[in-house]
């Protein structure tokens, strides 16, 4: 057994790739090794030193829920024996969950690791507590918190003059929280900063995710073309891979930029790329809930609305799996347009004053006004062609 670990982690070393791109074929082997290693007394020790190293490898695969089980046995086994090698296992635990979008036990695990960095002294690890927790409450659009720890961390990691890829992730994060509060031109800095951070490392996956981040800040910023350059050049990277989460993003953030120029055939094709086999079995339910909202609302463009209901039926379902709630109205003011067209107004109107009860909630956020806005002007075009039809709600 520790024979087989060691030659597992001998592969992660060797590897030229930092996502260890070339293990994915070996997932379950290396899984059960170090399920068996963890078992024993003699090689528990080897088995979580493994996890903790596969944390590049982790994070891409879209498979955060399948590992966590070992990450916490991992925790257990190492409890009072080996402090520092439990705060890389709380580091990639509060990753994980934060990915699978379980914000409570997230939290809990980057409070473990801050605390426990600040008692061993450990500032670097004190600096990726408040990264992650940053990253937290970004994804919970608690921007004023989120940009709190990301500045946090941004000073801890120049201060510990840590290395480009944390560097990039902290930029990448501010950008971000940025992009959230509809300030496009400091999310584009921001961003611009973490390109060339990733550049200067060989990680292609971090690169294309900050060039996807950097296109969607430009075209908030109206600088179109400037953002198409930036999704081909994260599509040229991401073709040479298999991670198709990764690809999934580009093709639902693509899409949107042919959606806002009016080139619905186009955002479709990307859409339904997105929209992928892959995708379908991956379980990824905030992914497929963008896919199919997208979706939906390409058909209502085309006015095909007997498909767009069942695309937007689908996500509703994809984002209570999420618990996204800004999303959840969106798609539910998207199926309120649906109804408005099908002349079912007294629907119609309910869903309209759902989404905008609830973007209400979210005053920081960027997305959140502009559903406000949105569904608030489809309720009073409505409105008015009730009043003109002379129309019974």
């Amino acid at each position: 057994m520790a024979a087989n670990l060691t030659f597992w982690r001998d592969k992660i070393a060797e590897s030229e790739d930092p996502t260890v791109h070339e293990l994915i074929p070996e997932t379950q082997n290396i899984y059960r090794a170090i399920e068996f290693g963890l078992a024993l007394d003699e090689t528990w020790c080897q088995a979580a030193e493994l996890i903790a190293a596969l944390e590049p490898f982790i994070e891409p695969s879209g498979a955060w829920r399948s590992w966590q089980g070992l990450i916490q046995e991992s925790i257990r086994r190492c409890a009072g024996r080996d402090p520092f090698l439990t705060l890389r296992l709380l580091d990639l635990s509060g990753q994980c969950y934060r990915k699978s979008r379980e914000w409570d036990a997230a939290r809990a695990a980057y409070r473990d690791e801050e605390r426990m960095a600040l008692e061993l002294g450990a500032v670097d690890h004190v600096a990726r507590a408040h990264h992650g927790l940053g990253t937290l409450y970004w994804r919970m659009r608690d921007y004023d918190t989120a940009m709190h720890y990301s500045l946090l961390a941004l000073a801890e990691f120049q201060a510990t003059r840590a290395g480009e890829r944390l560097m990039g992730g902290v930029q990448a994060n501010i950008g971000l929280i940025e992009y959230g509060r509809g300030q496009f031109p400091a999310a584009i800095e921001a961003f611009h900063c973490a390109v060339g951070h990733f550049r200067r490392t060989n990680n292609s996956i971090l690169l294309a995710r900050s060039l996807v981040n950097l296109a969607l800040a430009q075209e908030g910023a109206g600088k179109i073309e400037r953002a198409a350059e930036s999704y081909l050049e994260a599509r040229s990277i991401l073709e040479q891979t298999s991670f198709e989460i990764d690809k999934a993003r580009l093709e639902l953030s693509l899409g949107a930029l042919y959606f806002h120029l009016n080139r619905f055939d186009e955002a479709e094709q990307s859409f339904l790329c997105a929209y992928s086999p892959y995708l379908k079995r991956s379980g990824q339910s905030y992914l497929l809930g963008l896919a199919t909202n997208n979706l939906g609302a390409v058909y209502i463009e085309k006015e095909e609305f007997a498909r767009a209901e069942v695309m937007l039926e689908r996500s509703l379902s994809h984002w209570l799996a999420a618990r996204a709630e800004l999303q959840l109205a969106n798609t539910t003011g998207n199926l309120g347009k649906v109804r408005a067209a099908q002349g079912r107004t007294a629907e119609a109107l309910e869903k309209f004053d759902s989404a905008i009860s609830t973007a209400e909630a979210f005053a920081d956020d960027a997305y959140a006004r502009f559903i406000r806005k949105e569904f608030q002007e489809e309720k009073e075009r409505l409105l008015q062609r009730i009043t003109r039809e002379g129309q019974k709600i």
